[in-house]
């Protein structure tokens, strides 16, 4: 017996109108996995991101928001160890600093600096 055309067609996409139609109510997760060893992650210290106008406290909110979802996106990808209690970055001995990260076996240092244009 031979099923007709459209009824084919129907059966193929009834899964998907099924779907969409459920999913209107649903939460979609998204699972990330690494490809890394969860005992040998690179480590990166948050040096901070720094703001130049102390009179303008919403400069200093911002810096704190920027840190904080760079921080969350980079622990949810599961590739870094973040360290959170390092130093803050000294801009006038970057050197030193970087270097003084490297001693505790710290493999990446991200800082930044926030400016209102």
């Amino acid at each position: 017996m031979k099923f007709p055309q459209r009824l084919t067609i129907l059966l193929v996409l009834l899964p998907f109108f099924a779907v969409a139609l459920y999913s209107k109510e649903t939460d979609i997760y998204i699972g990330i996995s690494s490809k890394y060893n969860p005992q040998n992650l690179p480590k990166i210290a948050m040096g901070g991101f720094d703001f130049k106008n102390e009179n303008m406290p919403e400069e200093k909110q911002i810096a704190l928001t920027i840190a904080s979802v760079v921080r969350a996106d980079l622990m949810r990808s599961r590739y870094f160890d973040i360290i959170d209690n390092a130093e803050p970055v000294d801009y006038g001995n970057l050197g030193k600093t970087l270097s003084e990260y490297q001693k505790t076996g710290i493999n990446y240092v991200l800082f930044g600096e926030v400016n209102t244009v």
